[in-house]
């Protein structure tokens, strides 16, 4: 949520009620996302004028440097069972998609190229991970193994598609495609075929995320002329608007709670 210059994370109950406060590190914090156990939130946040990873533990109340390299470190996505953090590394000069292991030792590289690679998301199984890559001259989504192999162009309409994200159930990706200057929700199979708009008010649609089973859609939009949180039906209907008063952006659905390991 953005405050004057600042941006925040905060948290609310799935149906919009309960919103509080997470970071108060008075910068820009980005792009949270979900451990699969419930109780922590990896994000990026600008406090030490670098874009760093930080976990923020939700049963103690505090954050805590996760990534810190040069360069970027952005765009988490835990791996099914918790045990790596794939991210946007630029350590090397260029952005490019990285495994972070869960202890913050090891960082193993998945993709080489001069282009920019960001906003991985792993399958349900953790076999495979989404991504958004312009190496062929404009955002487009790729599939490649986790270990970084087979790597394959998933999209094929559209000149900027980018933000996938895997179904719980591993059958559909959605994503935020940008026609005529305007961004909407789109979901495609997991095979790349038969992508479908399913979105298509006033504003920009963005930032899709899945709820934990896999029946509604969280998103990002600027339909009522401020960014806001909303929610859907898989086809774009029954839309409920979660967030009101200062912009919201980036939501993160919370998975099911289970225990860590």
């Amino acid at each position: 949520r953005q405050s004057g210059k600042t941006k925040e994370i905060w948290v609310m109950d799935y149906d919009g009620e309960n919103q509080r406060q997470l970071t108060h590190d008075g910068s820009i914090a980005l792009s949270p996302a979900w451990a699969p156990w419930g109780t922590e939130v990896a994000f990026t946040t600008f406090k030490r004028g670098n874009p760093d990873l930080y976990l923020f533990d939700l049963r103690r109340g505090a954050s805590y440097p996760f990534s810190t390299r040069p360069g970027l470190n952005t765009a988490p996505s835990y791996s099914p069972d918790g045990k790596w953090v794939a991210c946007t590394l630029s350590r090397d000069g260029n952005a490019e998609i990285y495994l972070v292991s869960r202890d913050a030792q090891t960082a193993r590289r998945l993709t080489r190229n001069p282009r920019i690679d960001s906003s991985p998301c792993f399958s349900p199984t953790g076999r495979d991970i989404v991504f958004t890559s312009d190496r062929s001259g404009s955002p487009q989504l790729y599939v490649m193994d986790v270990e970084g192999v087979n790597q394959r162009l998933l999209t094929m309409e559209g000149k900027y598609n980018d933000s996938p994200q895997w179904s719980p159930k591993g059958d559909k990706i959605a994503y935020a495609a940008r026609h005529d200057g305007v961004f909407d929700v789109v979901v495609i199979e997991s095979n790349g075929q038969n992508p479908i708009q399913v979105t298509s008010d006033a504003g920009h649609n963005e930032n899709p995320r899945w709820s934990a089973d896999g029946r509604k859609i969280i998103f990002s939009s600027s339909r009522t002329g401020k960014r806001q949180i909303f929610m859907m039906n898989l086809d774009g209907t029954d839309v409920v608007q979660l967030t009101r008063g200062e912009e919201s952006y980036n939501p993160a659905a919370g998975p099911r709670p289970r225990r860590k390991g």
